[in-house]
């Protein structure tokens, strides 16, 4: 099958925030803050963006602020880039190249040369995407900008990774890794350990695939980043599948698409939910396979995601010759052929400029060590003509040092007696957290514990006592033939076999015996049987990844979310559907509870007391819970649990 693979291609650019504020008078000042603003627009309103950006350029060239106009045109191609409108972007880049080399500005030329390569990689023009790759490299090797150089390496590596030359790609996907590594730059490292996983994955190369991707997937959680998040889980899920593991790879598909829309970008959503719709098909369940891949097709028109296309289409014509639906069957199965043929075309293409680039990027490869060699002769000339300089001012430096230590000491003196008071403080409050937390967990225990008591009372003492009592009657219904017609006799035992039946079921509710004897898994599955026996609501059950028992306090705990959500559904929504899920890994037990019901104005969540008892639960188990709800488009609540 094809890959859905999400394409990281980097935006290097100064962006306005990062620049100094005291290099800048007032006018320069108010044209950075209008492009400060224009930035928090690019994503969500881009033609606002454009339009702010023009009256920052205009300002600039107002006041001859040359570095502002360059930067505006910078920003600019940019949100051009983004866009799709590459013509535009183009010429908005090379009018500020062309300011940048004016004024000298060579991290501004840099960034630009890597820009421009941006756009011709995304044109599938890769030859010339090359050369202005290394064009930029060569002006960061120049300046020293380490940081520029780790995009621009992992730019030429995306580039071999789409003609299929794989070789090539680990080698500048690995350069920008070390780097990464070097600056201790956490985010890059993470994209920088997707790249090299997706790379093997391709190769065929699951298990390095998966030793990489993990890693990455580490540096996601820890810095909270929902893109590469989404990146991750997604291509783990393509892995799962590749492997036949269809029910890991829907969780995994599911877990990145929720990453994916809290970015709310379409075309990341639009592949995920191909590939949702991909798992489904696999484990038989077509409708929400047809359901999944329509959604994807809609988006990808809306949003003219082209690489959607060929894999949706090909799943969709085999769901609806699952389904028998041969007429539509054929529609699609013409569409996928049409692509596919197209498809192949452009494969050819790559193919042929993966050797083209192979050719130019030998002669820039020996350009470039050229270029480095004699950088280095230059800064040692250098280094050489300012020892003697830095010897004289030794001495002066050394008298400056001595008299800043003796400053630097009163006021560390002064820093330190104030964060003693400070921790103190902070011992206090933590202390009357602690204190909250205990509280909290005793009124819990105790709330379980006397639930374990009534469940035995109820299953040992009423319990037996009615057995008892219909024994009995039982007894002298027989011994007492006259009485074997009495109808209120009759009416007697069946009132107690039914009070029976009810006090046996109220203690298994309050404790199940699946819960204590098999786990939290099986025990929530048989929940979830005996409401969907009841026909007032379909419950789809799924879990993943339950090689162990958790501790029995977890599982109760859980348990009772599980059971509290599932009521809510049934008592408030009116849904005819819903899933629960459970995904289990080394660190987390993922929790999702969806259904098709009403939804509500999550706005005024914080007012319902059954949402306060739920959220008691979850951060008594140190979890943390979201809850996604619109009117008429049923709830999700996603609740993350760590285990030990």
């Amino acid at each position: 099958m094809r890959y859905l693979h999400l394409t990281l291609v980097f935006v290097i650019a100064l962006f306005p925030g990062f620049l100094p504020a005291n290099n800048f008078s007032n006018d320069s000042l108010k044209v950075m803050q209008i492009f400060d603003s224009a930035y928090l627009l690019e994503i969500t309103h881009p033609d606002s963006a454009i339009n702010l950006y023009k009256k920052g350029i205009v300002l600039s060239e107002k006041i001859n602020f040359r570095l502002g106009t360059g930067k505006g045109l910078q920003y600019t191609g940019i949100v051009f880039s983004d866009q799709g409108k590459y013509d535009s972007a183009v010429r908005y880049y090379l009018q500020s190249l062309e300011i940048f080399k004016d004024i000298g500005y060579k991290k501004g030329i840099g960034s630009t040369f890597v820009n421009l390569g941006n756009v011709y990689q995304r044109q599938a023009m890769y030859t010339d995407a090359v050369n202005e790759y290394i064009e930029g490299i060569k002006i960061f090797e120049e300046i020293g900008d380490t940081a520029r150089l780790i995009y621009a390496y992992g730019n030429i590596g995306g580039i071999f990774s789409e003609v299929e030359q794989y070789g090539k790609c680990l080698y500048y996907y690995n350069k920008s890794l070390e780097l990464s590594r070097i600056i201790k730059d956490s985010t890059s490292v993470g994209f920088g350990l997707y790249e090299i996983g997706v790379t093997k994955m391709k190769q065929g190369s699951y298990t390095e695939a998966e030793e990489y991707l993990n890693k990455a997937l580490l540096v996601a959680e820890m810095r909270k980043d929902l893109y590469l998040l989404t990146l991750v889980y997604n291509t783990l899920s393509a892995i799962d599948s590749e492997k036949g593991n269809f029910k890991g790879a829907l969780l995994k598909a599911k877990q990145s698409y929720r990453y994916a829309q809290r970015l709310g970008k379409p075309a990341d959503k639009s592949l995920i939910l191909s590939r949702i719709g991909y798992a489904f098909k696999q484990i038989h369940q077509t409708d929400s396979a047809s359901f999944y891949l329509m959604k994807s097709i809609k988006l990808a028109k809306e949003h003219n995601v082209a690489n959607v296309y060929l894999s949706a289409y090909k799943w969709m014509a085999e769901v609806e010759k699952t389904k028998h639906n041969y007429k539509s069957a054929l529609y699609w199965q013409l569409q996928y052929d049409s692509l596919y043929n197209a498809s192949m075309g452009d494969k050819q293409k790559r193919i042929i400029s993966g050797l083209e680039i192979e050719y130019e990027t030998e002669k820039k490869d020996l350009e470039l060590t050229e270029k480095t060699l004699e950088i280095e002769r230059n800064k040692a000339l250098l280094d050489k003509r300012n020892y003697f300089i830095i010897a004289l001012l030794g001495a002066l430096i050394s008298a400056f040092v001595f008299l800043w230590l003796i400053r630097r000491s009163l006021h560390q003196k002064k820093v330190i007696a104030e964060n003693r008071v400070e921790l103190e403080r902070e011992k206090v409050a933590q202390l009357e957290k602690e204190k909250e937390v205990i509280a909290l967990r005793s009124m819990i225990e105790g709330q379980e514990n006397e639930r374990r008591r009534v469940a035995r009372d109820l299953h040992d003492g009423l319990g037996g006592l009615l057995s008892s009592i219909k024994l009995y009657l039982n007894n002298i219904k027989t011994s007492e033939k006259n009485l074997s017609n009495f109808g209120d006799l009759q009416k007697a035992i069946e009132l107690v076999n039914t009070t029976s039946i009810e006090a046996r079921q109220i203690a298994h509710n309050m404790m199940p015996e699946a819960l204590v004897k098999f786990g939290l898994e099986d025990a929530v599955r048989d929940y979830c049987v005996s409401i969907s026996s009841t026909k007032s609501i379909n419950i789809d059950f799924q879990s993943y990844g339950f090689d162990k028992r958790l501790s029995q306090s977890t599982e109760i705990m859980t348990y009772r979310i599980i059971q509290e959500l599932v009521n809510n559904i049934i008592k408030h929504s009116g849904a005819t559907e819903a899933i629960v899920q459970l995904l289990l890994n080394k660190k987390v037990l993922h929790i999702t509870v969806e259904d098709n019901g009403s939804g509500f104005d999550t706005g005024k969540i914080n007012k319902t007391i059954g949402i306060d008892n739920l959220k008691s639960r979850v951060d008594h188990l140190n979890g943390v819970i979201e809850i996604e709800s619109e009117i008429n488009e049923g709830t999700t609540f996603n609740i993350n649990i760590p285990v030990v």
